[in-house]
């Protein structure tokens, strides 16, 4: 199965987002696409569920908690380690 393109994901993020009245700017998102998207990569193959439960845990702890807590690349995650 082929995953979606950059593009297509980026769209789907910003729709989920919209969709509980979330607002992440631009450089936000494209800041995250640059740290985790890769067409090799497991993102390519979210679902609306996965779309839906990353919003959820948007929603509770913030855009890049968010991605640390799903394992996702964060700008100076290093900090973490």
């Amino acid at each position: 199965m082929c995953g979606m393109s950059r593009k297509a994901f980026k769209i789907n993020l910003s729709e989920a987002l919209e969709c509980k009245d979330l607002c992440v700017d631009n450089d936000t998102l494209e800041t995250f696409l640059d740290l985790n998207y890769d067409e090799d990569s497991s993102i390519t193959d979210w679902t609306y569920g996965t779309f839906t439960s990353f919003v959820s845990d948007v929603l509770d702890e913030g855009f890049w908690e968010a991605c640390r807590l799903n394992d996702l690349h964060t700008p100076g995650e290093e900090d973490y380690e």
